[in-house]
């Protein structure tokens, strides 16, 4: 957050400008959309096709899918949904702020990382005791 904040205060005078500020925000919207586009562009041809797009889309839908199945039945139910908007929730109060690796905040991480990667060994989440999801399809 320090270096975060360093580089929006670009006249060093240890506030935010809402200039300062906005212009902090547009460049990581900017730098953002533009991982996103050269990740999308599977090809490398400087362009996104209609089937990259979807791709793009899709995958990330499907490892969401995968991170909210606690049970691996195919199917979200109403208390792995308030588990998943619970741990957002939670994350959102927190701000992000990494923790020491054995932290049931991590390990939830580790369960999504795991959900991202093919062919990882579940373990569980460290919160609710269920098991991580699995890897998404590809």
């Amino acid at each position: 957050m320090q270096g975060a904040f360093a580089a929006a205060d670009t006249n060093r005078d240890g506030q935010l400008s809402n200039a300062e500020l906005n212009a902090s925000i547009s460049g990581v919207a900017r730098q953002v959309a533009q991982a996103s586009f050269q990740q999308a562009d599977t090809d490398n041809d400087g362009q996104i096709s209609q089937s990259e797009f979807e791709k793009a889309i899709a995958e990330p839908a499907r490892v969401a899918f995968a991170v909210m199945d606690l049970n691996h039945d195919g199917k979200i139910s109403p208390q792995e949904a308030q588990t998943a908007r619970q741990v957002v929730i939670s994350k959102l109060r927190q701000g992000f702020v990494p923790e020491a690796s054995n932290s049931p905040r991590n390990q939830i991480n580790e369960a999504i990382g795991n959900a991202t990667q093919p062919n990882q060994a579940s373990g569980t989440t460290g919160t609710t005791g269920a098991p991580a999801a699995p890897a998404a399809p590809r």
